[in-house]
């Protein structure tokens, strides 16, 4: 079977304001903090006794976690929703806020809540799907949770309760095929630019590297390599003349030693990277290399 659709074994939600309260018998999900009755934070999990790693040569399961969010509530602006793996047993019919297991310390992925109606969010979480498969760390599931909760947005999604199941959570696990190695590459045609800028460290207000010049490059990239510290958030900036600049709108969160590719939209003379830290007074240091082609 190339692809396995499954709901949830156990979803529910718990509430600060409510933080005795079990509330697995609501028929929506929330994430994040309602303008009058506090924050939420929703939890599932999925049976997976039944999947198997394949072969090896056969191919990787790529998983999904798709959230139906019905609808956004509260202020507009800029927010996240961050996907954790969980630490420790819960039930759906007992765990409230203060029972509530606890996490780990990074998101296995975050997206950006979208200020729109009935639209499917999708969250990877190959890499912790595959630790539960061969039994690196046990499967308690997954906790859903506001970055800022703070501030007042809500994302809503259907329950198992719900009666419609075409809208409720579900893990998508897609087997992909692991393609032959592709031949050694011919020599380059053209000569490879590579400037190493250094590293930096995130605040909470964006900064900006040195800018680059790519006058004669035909394609450049830029690379920013998580090294230490907390997930920064990264962009890619241009300038004709290098002194007024205009933010691409490609934004990227760099986490955990992993590798953000940013290419620019636009033709320009002048690059830069631009970095903010995802969470307030949590700073991260990356290193940011610019690479281009003559």
């Amino acid at each position: 079977m190339d692809r396995l659709l499954l709901h949830p074994a156990a979803d529910t939600r718990v509430s600060s304001l409510a933080p005795d309260e079990n509330q697995s018998d609501r028929v929506d999900l929330w994430v994040g903090r309602h303008v009058y009755w506090g924050v939420y934070r929703s939890l599932l999990r999925f049976e997976l006794d039944g999947v198997v790693p394949p072969p090896p040569g056969a191919g990787v399961w790529k998983a999904t976690l798709l959230w139906y969010q019905k609808r956004r509530t509260g202020v507009k602006g800029l927010a996240f929703l961050d996907l954790y793996g969980l630490r420790d047993p819960w039930g759906e019919r007992e765990v409230d806020w203060r029972t509530q297991p606890r996490h780990d310390s990074c998101p296995a992925d975050s997206v950006v809540v979208p200020e729109a109606r009935n639209t499917w969010l999708q969250f990877d979480i190959t890499a912790l799907v595959r630790d539960w498969l061969v039994g690196r760390r046990p499967n308690h599931g997954l906790l859903l949770k506001s970055r800022d909760e703070s501030m007042s947005v809500l994302s809503v999604s259907p329950s198992t309760r719900w009666p419609w199941p075409a809208n409720w959570p579900r893990l998508s696990l897609r087997l992909v095929s692991v393609p032959p190695p592709p031949p050694p590459p011919p020599p380059p045609a053209h000569e490879v630019v590579t400037r190493d800028m250094g590293t930096f460290t995130s605040g909470d207000e964006w900064r900006s590297t040195p800018p680059f010049d790519a006058a004669g490059l035909l394609v450049v990239t830029a690379l920013a390599h998580h090294v230490a510290g907390e997930p920064v958030l990264v962009r890619l900036a241009c300038s004709a003349c290098g002194e007024t600049w205009f933010p691409d709108s490609a934004l990227k969160s760099v986490a955990g030693g992993d590798v953000a590719r940013l290419t620019p939209l636009f033709f320009t003379r002048y690059l830069r990277m631009e970095y903010l830290s995802s969470r307030p007074g949590r700073p991260g240091t990356i290193r940011v290399v610019f690479q281009g082609t003559t």
